[in-house]
């Protein structure tokens, strides 16, 4: 994996449980869990459209 995409893909993986964790400790907020779900799906597309592993 090229080093800047891995740096983001950890980027990305660390704003997911961040985000994760928000919704753990208010599970009512509608705005983190949207929050979360927009970082689901860029590391998501992130992954699919980055280049292969090695």
């Amino acid at each position: 994996m090229e080093p800047s995409h891995e740096r983001t893909t950890q980027a990305l993986q660390e704003a997911l449980v961040e985000g994760l964790m928000r919704i753990i400790e208010r599970p009512d907020d509608t705005e983190a869990a949207r929050e979360a779900d927009q970082t689901v799906r860029a590391l998501d597309t992130h992954l699919t459209t980055g280049p292969p592993p090695t």
